[in-house]
């Protein structure tokens, strides 16, 4: 294998296109029910163009388009988001997984991903110290 990571990729979990996988290469993702999105479902909940993921570095963020019914992550309306691995994105009735599985290799970043708790670990070592 040449050490290439895998790609960060869409995970459809429910919705018309359910099992589906989508490879994010492109600079920018559209979905919505017109078959000119990059990817277009079958959904007469979705809009004819619902959300857009954009290229952000490393990242992708998405973008909902107005969109009648919404777009949601874990749960939360967003009009803008930067998305995490792990994501659930809810678009009509589809429900999909943003997954970037760099992870692997980039354990010291999840270290800082919690600040409180590095910074309970920090004072607690402080503390030990004296004893």
């Amino acid at each position: 294998m040449g050490g290439k990571m895998n790609p960060k990729r869409l995970v459809f979990i429910s919705g018309p296109s359910k099992d589906h996988t989508f490879i994010l290469s492109n600079d920018e993702i559209s979905i919505g029910r017109d078959s000119a999105n990059v990817i277009a479902i079958s959904d007469v909940s979705l809009s004819r163009k619902h959300c857009v993921l954009r290229r952000d570095g490393d990242n992708y963020v998405l973008h909902d388009l107005d969109s009648r019914n919404g777009t949601f992550i874990n749960g939360a309306p967003v009009k803008e988001s930067l998305l995490r691995s792990g994501d659930k994105i809810s678009a009509g009735d589809s429900v999909f997984l943003f997954l970037a599985e760099e992870a692997a290799e980039l354990d010291t970043d999840q270290v800082e991903f919690d600040d409180s708790l590095t910074h309970a670990t920090a004072q607690f070592r402080q503390q030990a110290s004296f004893t």
